[in-house]
């Protein structure tokens, strides 16, 4: 994924892949990992999202969405029981609402926060 700044986002889905952060020439900048009580499947990543804010979002193994501010470097580990199984697709629409293609749920809504 490339972000507004023009670096690039890359996630693994190894354990403990997480995201990695290159430059636009894709050199490689920095590794960020979940390091908070993370279980063996939290870094192991899906696929990434960038919101409008800038945020990036990435869905893990572990059921979960680690969420990325690239400006701070802080990780957070989002969790709710319906996020358990494969996300495949993020989106964001035009009130801000985060909208997710589940594998077994269909659509999830993350209403946006005002």
């Amino acid at each position: 994924m490339q972000a507004k700044n023009g670096d690039i986002y890359a996630s693994y889905y190894v354990q403990n892949g997480g995201i990695v952060q290159f430059d636009k020439n894709l050199n490689f900048k920095k590794h960020f990992l979940f390091k908070e009580n993370p279980t063996g499947s939290v870094n192991q990543l899906w696929n990434l999202f960038q919101d409008k804010d800038g945020t990036i979002w990435a869905p893990n193994q572990a059921g979960s969405i680690l969420i990325l501010n690239p400006s701070t470097g802080n990780i957070t580990n989002y969790k709710d029981s319906v996020l358990k199984g494969n996300i495949n697709r993020l989106v964001q629409d035009a009130q801000g609402n985060i909208w997710m293609g589940h594998w077994r749920k269909g659509l999830i809504k993350i209403d946006a926060v005002a």
